[in-house]
């Protein structure tokens, strides 16, 4: 994603604030987009990742947002899942939430289809666990990919999802 294409559709939705991450290899990046109320300082972009630290015009408290798009390849999220709990270790007793399409499973729950596909991430399970991270709840469907097949050879899946540090939900209960 270009700088002209996220100015291009950061406007469209009313959103002047933005800052995108370019597309790299077979994914077409991302956007972060903001409304004025908010005073967002971008504290670090990684091709996988948006870190911003953000404060409610309103309020003097600010609070750590990772917006991040998991790799398709397992042993790139592996890396992943360890580089941010050894590189965002400030975090722990933070409030923060991460946000974004994760690519990998965490309960045998977040997996419908054959069990021999089913792969839970012990890397991504060990990060919730070291932040103290619960799940966000939301509405819509359980399940946010599928396979689009039927019958034994139909897969769903899990991917996308949010997590938020205890102090995080205290404030946004």
């Amino acid at each position: 994603m270009t700088n002209e294409e996220a100015a291009k559709d950061s406007k469209t939705l009313s959103y002047y604030n933005f800052k995108p991450v370019g597309s790299s290899s077979l994914s077409g990046g991302f956007l972060c987009a903001w409304k004025d109320n908010l005073d967002i300082l971008v504290t670090n972009v990684t091709e996988r990742y948006i870190e911003l630290l953000v404060q409610a015009s309103s309020s003097t408290t600010s609070w750590s947002i990772l917006l991040l798009y998991g790799s398709p390849s397992w042993g790139d999220r592996a890396d992943l899942w360890e580089s941010i709990i050894n590189s965002k270790s400030y975090l722990r007793g933070a409030p923060w939430i991460l946000l974004g399409d994760l690519n990998d499973l965490v309960r045998l729950e977040d997996y419908v289809g054959p069990n021999h596909r089913a792969r839970l991430s012990h890397h991504l399970k060990n990060l919730i666990d070291f932040f103290a991270l619960s799940d966000l709840r939301y509405s819509g469907p359980y399940y946010n990919w599928s396979n689009k097949q039927t019958g034994r050879r139909g897969v769903c899946e899990r991917l996308d999802r949010g997590l938020a540090s205890l102090e995080w939900l205290n404030w946004y209960p």
